[in-house]
């Protein structure tokens, strides 16, 4: 009876180490096709005018809301293929936001720079009115690449 045991616990053994090699040659073989997909994981830059980042207290239903709006020129840095832009974050309150590119179609082509700018409505109040605030805006293209725009100043308007 031991025996049966003993096999049984080297069957189960064998069986952990294929499926644990299997794991990890599928994990090898995922991390090489995204290296080698074509595309950049920088596919855009950006330019944020001081003037153009402002946030406001606003009320919408009886609720206080908070509108931030930063306006910005995006430019494709990439040598091949269009980008968009399709989700941004405001990292100060981890808010999604509205991405606006000011072309037909939201697509930023090859080498070129355009209007965009982001905008986000805060349910809950984080600063008081006249009080500015610094954060860091997160956006992502079309491959699901992140971009951060680092240190955005927001003044209350």
């Amino acid at each position: 009876m031991s025996e049966d045991l003993n096999k049984e616990n080297i069957a189960a053994d064998s069986s952990k180490d294929i499926l644990k090699r299997l794991l990890e040659n599928i994990q090898k073989f995922v991390t090489r096709a995204s290296l080698h997909t074509g595309y950049s994981t920088r596919t855009m830059s950006f330019n944020v005018f001081g003037q153009q980042t402002w946030w406001h207290m606003g009320n919408i239903g009886g609720m206080n809301v908070a509108q931030v709006v930063c306006r910005c020129e995006i430019t494709n840095i990439t040598n091949s293929f269009d980008v968009r832009p399709i989700s941004a974050i405001l990292k100060a309150t981890n808010t999604y936001g509205i991405v606006g590119v000011n072309s037909e179609n939201g697509v930023v082509s090859v080498h070129w720079t355009l209007q965009a700018g982001f905008e986000f409505w805060v349910t809950k109040p984080f600063k008081k009115k006249s009080q500015s605030f610094i954060s860091d805006i997160l956006v992502y293209d079309q491959f699901s690449n992140r971009h951060i725009i680092k240190g955005v100043k927001f003044e209350y308007r």
